[in-house]
Formats: structure tokens, sequence, C-alpha cells
């Protein structure tokens, strides 16, 4: 379920085959922000969330507040870049 990594492998597997990128998703996904976790931080949290007793049976939502969007906010996306 991670979108950042999910959608760099396709871009790879995109630009070895040497066919082009198209965003699986929606336009409305592709000019929206959505937010990443840092996997490190994501398993720091999971990890203290499996070993603190006050913490069972909690819901947890863990970013860092990184931020993306497929079409770059007005930039090259870094995807796009990753193909040229």
């Amino acid at each position: 379920m991670n979108m950042a990594t999910t959608l760099a492998v396709y871009a790879s597997v995109c630009k070895h085959t040497a066919r082009p990128f198209v965003f699986p998703g929606s336009h409305v996904q592709w000019d929206s922000l959505t937010d990443m976790t840092d996997v490190r931080q994501l398993a720091r949290q999971q990890l203290w969330a499996a070993t603190t007793p006050a913490a069972a049976n909690q819901a947890f939502n863990v970013t860092n507040g990184d931020v993306f969007a497929g079409n770059g906010c007005g930039r090259r996306s870094p995807i796009i870049l990753a193909l040229e």
C-alpha cells in the first residue's frame, strides 16, 4: 500500500521496456497532493505499537509530512524525470 514504491517500480519497468509511463490513477489523484511516510519512521512506529502495552488495540495514522503530486505541483514530476 505504498504508492511511492509502487509508482517507482512501475516507472522503472516502463523505462526498462521502453514503454511510456501512464499514470495509473485518476486525473483528480494526479492533480492532488498525497501524503507519504518514510518507511523507517513507519517501522519504528509499528515496533513501538507492537511492544507498548498502552498502544494495544489502538489505531494509529503515521505520517511525517512528506507530500507528493503526480503532476509535480507545477514542476516536473520526479517520476517523469526518472523516465527521461
